[in-house]
């Protein structure tokens, strides 16, 4: 590859990681496939090159002590400032000398993003031994977003329960410092992106509250049970965020939806799945 193409740079992905899945990473691509003749670099943790495969190089970037990404920028506190934010454009900008820059307004959380989109539907051969599984995260993430995750022991009785009924392996999908483990759940270790998109284009069925892998499991065709507080998280996950039409149940109104709540309407979800895919256990 000649490195004296001109160069599109995107701003550094930092945000977190729904966020980059759904709102970044097909603006990324839209942005790359107009400049064909370019060289093109993201900046983001290696781990999510699969992300971004028009990418000629996925360069890292090492941000400063206590900074947390959420959302479009970090946490309410030091680095959410105009200023913090132009001076990491301005040092990647130097950095690169790109010709092109896709500039993220980083604390412009709330409001669409401009530019075009383009999606796309990822796969990846299975890393596990079984043909038939379901995949599960246990968002556990604290302090920041504490509310949004359930109870260590609803997990551990929702999963029993499962067990019981369908007789299916369980994997996590996650990284294991943001979820719990419940007893009898699989663990495979996963190094990049990829392998997340492996466990779950391969799974039968998703569950487990809205989180981060929720959105990738959409995107790699894995049908998703989950829940959450509001319209608006429901609305965008049904409807906003499903561009492929991914089967889904979406609980909405709580973070802490009973267990029974939750095993009744799984179990309607996933035996309509199971039928419409003549799936007999």
């Amino acid at each position: 590859m000649a490195l004296d193409k001109p160069i599109a740079l995107t701003s550094p992905m930092i945000g977190e990681f729904g966020w980059i899945v759904f709102d970044l990473q097909q603006r990324v691509r839209a942005f790359f496939e107009a400049y064909p003749e370019h060289r093109k670099i993201v900046i983001c943790h290696p781990s999510m090159g699969e992300l971004f495969e028009l990418a000629d190089d996925v360069l890292s970037i090492t941000m400063p002590d206590g900074f947390t990404p959420c959302g479009r920028g970090a946490e309410d506190g030091p680095f959410n400032t105009r200023e913090f934010y132009d001076t990491v454009h301005k040092t990647v900008v130097e950095s690169v000398k790109p010709d092109v820059y896709m500039k993220l307004e980083y604390e412009n959380r709330f409001d669409d993003l401009d530019g075009g989109k383009t999606e796309r539907n990822f796969s990846a051969d299975s890393i596990v031994e079984e043909e038939k599984y379901m995949t599960i995260s246990c968002r556990s993430i604290s302090p920041r977003g504490a509310s949004k995750n359930w109870e260590h022991s609803k997990y551990d009785e929702l999963v029993g329960k499962i067990k019981d009924e369908y007789g299916l392996p369980i994997y996590l999908v996650g990284l294991p410092e943001h979820n719990y483990r419940p007893d009898g759940v699989k663990f495979i270790e996963t190094k990049t992106v990829k392998d997340h998109i492996a466990l779950l284009h391969n799974s039968i069925m998703h569950f487990g509250s809205n989180t981060g892998t929720s959105h990738l499991a959409l995107l790699s065709g894995c049908p998703l049970f989950s829940w959450g507080d509001s319209d608006s998280l429901y609305n965008r996950m049904v409807y906003e965020t499903n561009p492929f039409s991914t089967p889904i149940k979406f609980l909405q109104g709580t973070w802490n939806p009973s267990v029974d709540d939750v095993y009744n309407e799984l179990k309607i979800f996933f035996e309509r799945l199971t039928k419409e895919n003549s799936y007999h256990g």
